[in-house]
This record gives C-alpha cells, structure tokens and sequence, in this order.
C-alpha cells in the first residue's frame, strides 16, 4: 500500500533541509521568510562562515538555526579556482552543506541564496512558458521533486541491471 500524501510529506521533513547561503547581511535573508510564508515546515539552517564579520547578528536574529563553517578549512577540500586569495565566493557554503547535511542526518537537501523574494515556475506541465505563477506550496513541491529524483534513480538502477543481466 502507498503512503498518503501526509505521510509522505512526513518523511520528506524528517529526511529533507533548506540550508541559505548568506555572508553579511543577517537582515537581509529574505528567503527564510519566503519559505515560512509559501508553505515550507521543515527545517531550514542560516549558513554563514567563520569570516563574517557579523556573525553574532545571525545568531541573534536565527538562534540554532545558525550553523557555521570554518572557510579555510573547507577551501582545502577543493580546487578553489581563486587567483585573488580573497574567498569572496558562495562556493565555499555549496560546498560545506554536505558535510552539515551528513552530521545533520539528512540525505536530501536545497542550498538557497538569501535574496530570494518569491519561488515560482515559468512553464506549465505541457512545457510551455508562462508568466510566473507562485508557488504557495513548497513542502508538496519539494515532495513531487524528491519523488521524481526517487523514481529517477529507481529507474537508472533497473535498467543498469538489466544491462550487466542481472
């Protein structure tokens, strides 16, 4: 038997977060009231770096909602890219949010810029472009988008087995 669409959204938040990027401007994250107001309920985290001359004012505004990385550290992970040595670059907070989203517990995640001011689509489900259309609903669109990456893989594993013949 399958799930109801409330369980399913259930399991959605309890293996699903929304981590925004940000970097001084802890009143400016528009995107964490974005997602409260278009519907979301699971968990989202402010991510800042250990750079960020105002870090405590992200604590003050998000609380434990507020989860730091330490930016030299992570560039040592990574082709950086950098001729200038200033790390004024998101790459380094895409690049943390693994390492959170594993000791979190998370196997599904979004990474967001804090600027957002609406979430919408542009095409309707022929493919057609549209104006605009907001989305008031973010956990079922997050459910039908982990569902279509479920079915994806699904799909990707059966037809590798078929073809090695197993």
């Amino acid at each position: 038997m399958l799930p109801s669409s409330t369980e399913k959204i259930i399991r959605m938040i309890d293996d699903f977060a929304v981590f925004i990027l940000t970097h001084g401007r802890p009143d400016r994250v528009h995107t964490y009231n974005r997602l409260i107001d278009d519907g979301y309920t699971g968990p989202i985290f402010i991510v800042i770096d250990n750079e960020d001359k105002l870090a405590r004012e992200y604590g003050d505004r998000y609380g434990d909602k507020v989860i730091m990385f330490d930016k030299e550290e992570i560039a040592k992970t990574f082709d950086e890219g950098d001729n200038f040595g200033d790390r004024r670059a998101v790459i380094y907070a895409r690049n943390a949010c693994f390492g959170f989203a594993e000791t979190l517990g998370y196997t599904y995640f979004l990474e967001l810029d804090d600027d957002y001011g609406s979430f919408s689509y542009t095409m309707d489900s022929y493919f057609r472009a549209i104006n605009g259309k907001e989305i008031k609903s973010l956990d079922e669109m997050f459910e039908k988008v982990l569902e279509s990456c479920e079915e994806y893989i699904l799909g990707a594993r059966w037809r590798l087995l078929r073809w090695i013949g197993e």
